[in-house]
């Protein structure tokens, strides 16, 4: 677009059509940035990451020796937070 010049007695409504022409414009480049963010953000969570660090597809009831890792761990935090006076619960979630 190159610089627009309003003359005359139509001038607002030459002004008014330039204008909505380029917010249609604006918008609709600002709705293709968003798109592409959105495909980076979901490829972020739902493939990279957790090929990266491996959070994800694990299984759901742990195997004993993580179940035998994650007691230790419960039990060395309430021997804790016990020795300091600190009131804590377990929350399992929902069943």
């Amino acid at each position: 677009m190159g610089l627009v010049v309003f003359k005359g007695g139509v001038g607002l409504l030459k002004m008014f059509h330039h204008w909505t022409e380029v917010t249609r414009l604006c918008g609709f480049r600002l709705f293709k940035i968003l798109l592409v963010v959105l495909a980076i953000t979901a490829f972020l969570h739902l493939v990279l990451l957790p090929a990266a660090s491996g959070g994800y597809n694990d299984e759901c009831f742990l195997p004993v020796e993580k179940r035998r890792i994650l007691r230790n761990m419960v039990q060395n935090i309430s021997r804790a937070f016990d020795k300091f006076g600190v009131n804590y619960w377990l929350d399992y979630g929902e069943f």
